[in-house]
Order: structure tokens, then C-alpha cells, then sequence
């Protein structure tokens, strides 16, 4: 006949009892083994004895199984309790235990109310970090989309890159206003010196002005249409008077 051991010595015989129970449930036969003071002083420890759970030698090995089965699941569940949570008005983290945020003051049970300012649901992650969408100091660059300050339109690489776009810009428009005055000027010009010559270079100006425009979108200027007409004007006059005299020739 198999005699009782030794399966585990518990804080206290409460304890004991639970994994008796258990025990009992599978089929095992066990009791406790305790004193009149371990259980009058159980909130000591096992410093004076405890409590001693015993089975049958038989089942020692089966009972050693189910003991690590509950102890695995008793420090599972103490892990889910003591693991914090996040408290669904402001986001902060707070103690599981803990009925009031300590950031906001509002009771973590409760759930947010629609709208509420800084609530969870109103969490947006940027650049992969989860930020407050009310949070002034959270503002996105609306060019590249990256996180700037509160005070800032725009991050300091997209100024950058609009500073040197602008500077780009205004060197075409200065680029461009001088061929369309040099090409003014030739035209004009060419009615007392060089006709014909000058107006070419003109018509070359021009030209290359109005590639400049096209290229920006701008509108093109009533003096290049002025200034065209006018070369037109001359070239054509020129060639009426140049051909009869090479033809005589």
C-alpha cells in the first residue's frame, strides 16, 4: 500500500486546500498536514511551519504535474494583473489597480466620450510614433509631412527647398526681361542701323524669352508681339528691296 509524502509546502492551509481540491478533481488522493498555529499565524509564512500538502507516493509524479500547471497559471494571471494599461481618456499609462488616471483625474473605466480631447481613439501614429492628434506641439509639415513645431508653417528643409525654388524663379524672370529688352531694343534699333542684321538677333532673343515663358506659364509680354511685328515689318521690307538689286547685279 502506497504511503503519503511530501507533494509541497504552502504559505498558508487555505492555499494548501486550493491545490487539494485540484488535486482531488484528477483523481489523486491528498491532504493537509497543518498546525493550530501555522493556521492562526498563516499571515506569517511558512516561518512556523505552514502547511504541508500531502499525496501518495503513487501519485507523486502525476501530482507534480498539476502543482506546475497551476503554479504556471496563477503567475500568468498575476503577470495580466500587474502589467499597466492605458487610460482610455488621455493615453497616459496607469497601474492596472488604478481606478483614477493620475494625468487626467478621470476614471479608467469609463469610456471616452466622443470628440474628448486627447482620448485614445483620437491617437494618430506619425513617423511611427503615437501622438496626440489635439497636441499643438505635434503639427505635420504640410509638404513632406514631417513633424514640426508649433510655431513653424513648414519643416526647415521644405524653407530651404522653397527658398532656393523662389531664388530659381526670380533669376528666370530677370533671365528672360533681359532678352525680351535686348530683343526690343534691336528692333527698334534696326530701323537706323543694320537692318535686316539686327533684327535676327532681335528674332533670336525673342525666341529664347519666349522659351523661358512657356517653360513658367507666364504670359507672354505685348512688347515681344510689338517687337516681332516690327522685325517682320523690316525683314520683309529689306528682302523687297535687296532682291531687285541682286537680280540687276
Amino acid at each position: 500500500m502506497s504511503e503519503f509524502v511530501l507533494l509541497a509546502k504552502m504559505f498558508n492551509s487555505a492555499e494548501a486546500e486550493i491545490i487539494r481540491v485540484a488535486l482531488e478533481d484528477a483523481g489523486i488522493d491528498s491532504w493537509v498536514e497543518s498546525d493550530h498555529a501555522a493556521a492562526t499565524l498563516s499571515h506569517v509564512g511558512s516561518a512556523i511551519g505552514g502547511a504541508r500538502l500531502l499525496v501518495k507516493s503513487d501519485d507523486l509524479d502525476t501530482a507534480w504535474g498539476i502543482l506546475n500547471r497551476i503554479e504556471q497559471e496563477n503567475q500568468g494571471f498575476a503577470d495580466e494583473v500587474s502589467s499597466p494599461k492605458n487610460c482610455p481618456h488621455c493615453g497616459e499609462t496607469v497601474e492596472l489597480s488604478f481606478v483614477v488616471c493620475w494625468s487626467c483625474g478621470k476614471s479608467v473605466n469609463e469610456p471616452p466620450v466622443s470628440g474628448e480631447s486627447g482620448s485614445v481613439e483620437e491617437t494618430i501614429t506619425r513617423n511611427g510614433v503615437v501622438v496626440d492628434s489635439q497636441d499643438e506641439s505635434a503639427n505635420l509639415c504640410p509638404l513632406c509631412g514631417k513633424e514640426v513645431g508649433v510655431k513653424d508653417a513648414v519643416c526647415l528643409d521644405c524653407q530651404r527647398a522653397e527658398q532656393e525654388a523662389n531664388e530659381a524663379e526670380d533669376a528666370r524672370r530677370e533671365q528672360a526681361d533681359q532678352h525680351l529688352r535686348r530683343g526690343w531694343r534691336s528692333a527698334w534699333l534696326s530701323l537706323v542701323l543694320f537692318p535686316g542684321l539686327l533684327n535676327i538677333y532681335s528674332i533670336s532673343q525673342l525666341h529664347k524669352y519666349r522659351q523661358l515663358q512657356v517653360v513658367s506659364g507666364d504670359p507672354l509680354s505685348s512688347r515681344f508681339t510689338i517687337a516681332q511685328a516690327v522685325n517682320v515689318i523690316i525683314i520683309v521690307a529689306v528682302s523687297l528691296l535687296v532682291i531687285p538689286i541682286l537680280q540687276f547685279l
